[in-house]
């Protein structure tokens, strides 16, 4: 069962794409690449401290849990499975180290290949998304420099995803979603004294994507959300 999954991330992308297109109606799948290879510096393991790491691992789970309440369990799966098979052998070792359970997300992967009903799959996401709170709060952080990362990490993602009015990459259009709406759960942490508009400001970055992590025909450029992430960087 494990190389089902290893052979799911796999596949080449018109796979990964077909249960969406016949959803939307709105993107021929053939014309959208979504090769989620790791392009940025954040992608490469040993280039992160560990806060930043598990910020970045939410925001592929984040990106996973909204895509199944969205009708696509397949694109899902690929995201969730994230923290298990884009991890490297002394990552993974430091990631046990602190109790980090790569069943959690692997069982509701399979739940969700096998389509389990949403009384299986939905205690699954939760759990998967408890397991990461607590990873998270057991190594900490400085909030306000992983709020920074995740909104920088989202521009780099959302410009491989959005190329000259199109979209390019499903896969990483759908990680800048989920890293917005990571940075807006950190933002939503901090001190009431602290907050003042952050929190207002980075969850209406949310709004750039107009079905959330779903394709779309017409995305908004990714100069629109550089320029309203910039104005963010520039208040904290």
């Amino acid at each position: 069962m494990r190389s089902l999954f290893i052979v799911l991330l796999q596949l080449p992308s018109l796979l990964i794409l077909a249960a969406c297109a016949s959803n939307s109606g709105m993107v021929d799948p053939s014309s959208v690449m979504t090769d989620t290879a790791e392009k940025s510096v954040a992608h490469q393991p040993s280039a992160l401290p560990m806060p930043l790491r598990l910020a970045f691992m939410s925001g592929h789970v984040n990106a996973g849990i909204t895509l199944y309440h969205a009708g696509e369990p397949e694109m899902a799966s690929s995201h969730l499975l994230h923290p298990v098979y884009e991890t490297d052998a002394d990552e993974r070792t430091e990631l046990e180290e602190i109790g980090f359970s790569a069943a959690i997300f692997e069982s509701v992967a399979f739940a969700l290949e096998a389509r389990e009903p949403n009384a299986l799959v939905l205690p699954l996401l939760e759990r998967a998304r408890e397991h990461m709170e607590m990873l998270k709060t057991k190594v900490g952080g400085d909030p306000n420099t992983i709020i920074s990362f995740l909104l920088e990490t989202t521009i780099e993602e959302y410009s491989i995803g959005v190329q000259n009015g199109e979209l390019t990459d499903l896969g990483e259009y759908q990680d800048a979603f989920g890293f917005a709406l990571t940075a807006a759960e950190y933002a939503s942490r901090l001190p009431k004294a602290l907050q003042n508009q952050l929190v207002e400001e980075v969850s209406s970055l949310q709004k750039i994507w107009l079905r959330g992590p779903l394709p779309v025909e017409n995305p908004a450029p990714a100069e629109e959300l550089s320029m309203a992430v910039s104005a963010i960087l520039s208040q904290m």
